[in-house]
């Protein structure tokens, strides 16, 4: 893992980044970075494939592409994944990015809702989500879309509509999560006063855990656990996905990435 930045400047209301990192977007130099990489992560250490981690990694294009235009010219070969908004439909920004070596991006949906979108101050719209992987899609960048389950104004009708609309976008990997509100935002605020909260132990509020400690009104616990495996079985056991799988398998790089990264999702989608 490299660190480019810290720091988020939105106003999501189930995030913590904002309260562990501050709002203003603090970077580090580009030849500080490129100096950790060349002579540190791959000279040292002989690593070549990288996460690099930022809170909103293209909050600043110019600063993405300087880096890029960097590593291209120091011809630095390494692989390396990251994060992006979906505001940020720039074409010479995710060309520069995979010239450079980055081969996914993961983003931020969180609903195919555009009114809980809304509701939970993202600041975006499910168009923004389409839009922003079919561009990786046409500039050979994967998309990975996060996609959580149990925020604020979430029915059993607003579910089936994300699980819909992840479908139709068809994104190459898609992840659900439970929806976690965590003490200090909004959401916990949200989830607490209108007594949703059924799990007060620390040990399940893990970032990215599988473990619902809300209910939604109409739904509990239990109802949401399955909503949830369905869901993944749903998008990733349908042919027009199998078609993407078929692609990756042809080419090796991307089929070890793929067994990668697959691995760690079989359980949430198969299990019983």
């Amino acid at each position: 893992m490299v660190n480019t930045s810290r720091g988020c400047a939105h106003n999501c209301i189930f995030c913590v980044a904002s309260l562990y990192y501050g709002k203003k977007v603090r970077y580090r130099s580009v030849l500080s970075v490129i100096d950790e990489i060349e002579n540190h992560v791959v000279a040292k250490f002989g690593i070549r494939h990288i996460w690099m981690y930022a809170d909103d990694f293209t909050c600043s294009p110019a600063f993405v592409k300087e880096l890029c235009r960097t590593i291209i010219a120091r011809k630095i070969k390494i692989t390396w994944w990251t994060n992006t908004r979906v505001d940020k439909l720039d074409e010479e920004m995710f060309c520069l990015m995979r010239d450079a070596g980055c081969f996914m991006l993961s983003i931020g949906g969180e609903s195919g809702n555009a009114q809980i979108l809304k509701t939970i101050r993202k600041g975006t719209k499910p168009e923004h989500i389409r839009n922003t992987v079919d561009l990786l899609r046409k500039v050979g960048i994967n998309s990975l879309v996060y996609f959580l389950i149990g925020l604020p104004g979430e029915t059993q009708e607003t579910i089936r509509e994300t699980i819909e609309f992840a479908k139709r976008i068809n994104p190459d990997y898609v992840e659900f999560y439970p929806a976690t509100p965590y003490p200090g935002t909004r959401f916990y605020e949200i989830a607490a006063s209108d007594n949703l909260i059924v799990n007060n132990s620390w040990n399940s509020y893990m970032c990215g855990g599988n473990e619902f400690v809300i209910q939604i009104p109409g739904m509990d616990k239990n109802e949401l656990d399955i909503i949830l495996r369905r869901a993944y079985r749903e998008f990733y056991m349908r042919l027009s996905y199998a078609r993407i799988f078929i692609k990756k398998t042809l080419r090796p790089a991307e089929f070890g990435r793929l067994v990668r990264f697959g691995l760690g999702y079989i359980g949430r989608f198969v299990s019983k």
